[in-house]
């Protein structure tokens, strides 16, 4: 049976931790993760949800926890596994200064992305000063 999907775009439509668990629940996905888990990967997350009438059929994230991504400016590039939380604010990602080299999977750090200015205060580092961007590498 052929069946034509009209696709319209639904902005402000919320996608609640009930129905990404009820979604997850038909396909056999992720049975450890409980409700709560799920409403903090959504809110941290740039999601794109797929409706036939009230009934998600379909769920994406743009990076999901595990995935390996880029994290990059004009001045280096850091390449780590992704680990979605609500903690940073909207628009930031933290990457936590001090990592080993064998930390990330290409050997840089958060050192790569900052520029080598010194801070007004006391002559420091600029950590807080690294404006990046994050792209996807792989999936886990």
């Amino acid at each position: 049976m052929e069946r034509n999907i009209t696709i319209m775009p639904a902005f402000g439509r919320v996608i609640s931790a009930d129905d990404v668990r009820r979604l997850y629940d038909g396909a056999g996905w992720w049975p450890g993760w409980d409700r709560a888990e799920i409403g903090r990967a959504v809110e941290a997350s740039v999601a794109v949800g797929a409706w036939d009438g009230q009934r998600l059929v379909g769920f994406a994230r743009a990076i999901s926890d595990g995935d390996q991504i880029r994290v990059y400016n004009d001045l280096g590039e850091v390449h780590c596994e992704a680990n979605v939380t609500p903690e940073p604010r909207p628009g930031t990602v933290s990457l936590p200064k001090g990592l080993w080299a064998r930390s990330t999977l290409n050997g840089a750090t958060a050192n790569a992305l900052v520029p080598d200015s010194l801070t007004d205060l006391a002559g420091g580092a600029c950590f807080n000063d690294a404006r990046v961007q994050v792209e996807l590498l792989g999936r886990h």
